[in-house]
């Protein structure tokens, strides 16, 4: 019998010499026979299903606070900086680039002095900068799931999600339609609200403003209506965009869940969570503008640990949730 050949010929287990392989680890790339793959069920040999259970992301929905999810951001983050700073630099060059070509797109239509070709390259804008960047900012947070799973950043990872590009493009569109919605009921509320004390649809928001200052009638009144709008506006707008991180990485971590599925995934996960996604947001702003003063070089790798904190907080909140679980 040939080497890594098993009985009565083919390649052979690499934990189970002389038996017949059944299957490759997707892992390592290793023969498993049957007893290897339990039948089928595992995907991984046992070496590798020994590796990830000892690097698994521990912190779960009960058992995590934000010194110990900080503690875990960084030790990952000081393992991989190197390649986790690449894929962020990666990440801002996909949006740098869509940026000119949406511009040279706008540029091109109003050369033509067309009013319907440059609200047509307005709205074609958004959508190249999404197709250009989606595709990286899938592929970072896909990088990132394999450091906090206790593997090396693998920069050819950017460009694994692909395939997902499509479904990544309509949960955008759909995020776009949940948010928009009620933020145009608030505001048209509001604009029917101040209708009624300047007796015509304001033109503009200052006109609204002018009316106070030039003493019209029911000022004050005006002033609380306009208050309220744009407080409602912001509570709304927090309330329901909150989750959407936790859906794309949802995206990137489950190969099978669809567009819809995955922002119905981010709400559970979101439930009860929302202040505690608000908060670790705001660290990440304050972690932006840190690098900000360190003459802008700080910014790339401040954003790749701000992923890691953020992607940890996805873990975290979805490691003992009513979600399917799936392997980092």
């Amino acid at each position: 019998m040939g080497e890594g050949q098993g009985e009565g010929g083919g390649a052979q287990c690499a934990t189970h010499a002389g038996v017949r392989a059944a299957d490759i680890c997707e892992r390592c790339g290793n023969f498993m026979c049957a007893e290897c793959s339990s039948g089928g069920a595992e995907k991984r040999c046992p070496a590798c299903r020994a590796h990830d259970a000892g690097a698994r992301f521990t912190l779960s929905r009960n058992d995590w606070d934000l010194g110990r999810l900080w503690g875990a951001a960084v030790a990952a983050f000081q393992r991989e900086w190197l390649m986790l700073t690449a894929a962020a630099l990666m990440f801002f060059l996909a949006q740098l680039v869509a940026n000119m070509i949406a511009g040279l797109v706008q540029a091109g239509a109003d050369e033509f002095k067309s009013t319907p070709l440059t609200m047509a390259a307005l709205a074609l804008s958004p959508l190249l900068g999404i197709i250009f960047s989606g595709v990286v900012e899938l592929g970072v947070y896909r990088i990132t799931l394999d450091v906090l799973g206790g593997r090396k950043a693998d920069l050819g990872r950017v460009f694994s999600q692909l395939p997902r590009l499509g479904t990544f493009l309509l949960q955008r569109l759909m995020v776009f339609a949940i948010v928009l919605a009620p933020l145009l009921a608030a505001a048209a509320v509001g604009v029917g609200a101040i209708w009624g004390f300047i007796g015509h649809a304001p033109a503009h928001p200052e006109e609204a403003l002018d009316w106070v200052s030039d003493g019209g009638p029911g000022g004050t009144p005006l002033v609380v209506v306009m208050l309220v709008t744009v407080f409602v506006m912001v509570v709304v707008l927090a309330y329901l965009s909150l989750p959407f991180s936790m859906a794309t990485a949802e995206l990137a971590l489950d190969p099978d869940v669809g567009a819809w599925e995955s922002i119905q995934r981010a709400y559970v996960l979101a439930r009860g969570q929302r202040w505690v996604i608000l908060g670790v947001g705001i660290l990440f702003a304050l972690m932006m503008v840190g690098g900000l003063f360190l003459c802008c070089v700080g910014v790339v790798p401040a954003f790749a640990l701000g992923e890691v904190l953020l992607v940890g907080l996805f873990l975290a909140l979805r490691n003992g949730s009513s979600l399917p679980p799936r392997d980092l």
